[in-house]
């Protein structure tokens, strides 16, 4: 049987169909759904990332990075509260503060003096510094101190931004899989470990900086005890000392 022409044409030239464009845009809607509640929290971990990277090198940066945790990981379970939730946003930025200005300071120290802020040379110069010479030490690093405080300005805008974020579009608690129970059990052992460690504890910010002020004290304290003694051996050698 032979179908006319214009049927044999129509059958080869069949039209084409479009793509379906709601497939191909279903991995940017989701990422652009999902970027307003990642954004919270990716960036004080952004912020904690650059400080801590600044200050530490080697393993040791990966282990203040673990101390740096506890706050960014309590930012995933926002109280309902809302005076609540408002301390604990205060409570998160002072706790990622105290990492940023501690990467500032290190930064500051490796880049100049490639000296970390308790070795000897850093804590002698501290402990003898005159504040006639803290002038003139500022102005000669004036320009590396400028760079390291706006970089300190810009993590700490960075992560004050985050957790303004947070405060507005507070992320939903994840579901109780499996995967995800794995995942916070694991963080929470480690953050645990970190704290429980000495080697790793005395690295964290809150308990450095102290004990690094205590020492400076006591240096001080020692150089004191040190000319007081010179000064009694000088007045004894000086009544032994023959008269004419």
């Amino acid at each position: 049987m032979n179908l006319p022409q214009h049927v044999v044409a129509r059958s080869r030239f069949r039209p084409c169909l479009a793509p379906d464009r709601s497939t191909s845009d279903q991995p940017r809607q989701m990422l652009k759904a999902s970027l307003p509640l990642l954004l919270p929290l990716l960036l004080p971990f952004l912020a904690l990332l650059a400080a801590v990277h600044a200050g530490h090198a080697g393993a040791r940066a990966w282990q203040v990075l673990v101390l740096a945790l506890p706050g960014w990981f309590w930012l995933w379970w926002p109280l309902r509260s809302a005076p609540r939730r408002r301390l604990q946003g205060w409570l998160c930025l002072l706790w990622g503060l105290a990492f940023v200005l501690d990467g500032a300071v290190r930064g500051f120290l490796l880049a100049c003096y490639d000296a970390l802020p308790n070795s000897s040379m850093v804590l002698s110069a501290v402990a003898n510094t005159t504040p006639g010479e803290s002038r003139e030490f500022a102005a000669m690093y004036w320009r590396d101190m400028l760079e390291w405080s706006l970089f300190a300005l810009l993590c700490s805008s960075l992560l004050a931004w985050g957790i303004r974020l947070w405060w507005r579009h507070p992320p939903r608690l994840p579901e109780p899989r499996g995967w995800r129970i794995a995942l916070a059990v694991l963080m929470l052992a480690l953050i645990v470990g970190s704290l429980a460690s000495k080697p790793w504890r005395r690295h964290h910010p809150l308990l450095f900086w102290p004990q690094w002020a205590q020492d400076i004290g006591d240096l001080r304290r020692e150089w004191g005890q040190m000319a007081a003694q010179r000064q009694r051996l000088l007045a004894a050698a000086k009544r032994l000392a023959p008269t004419q």
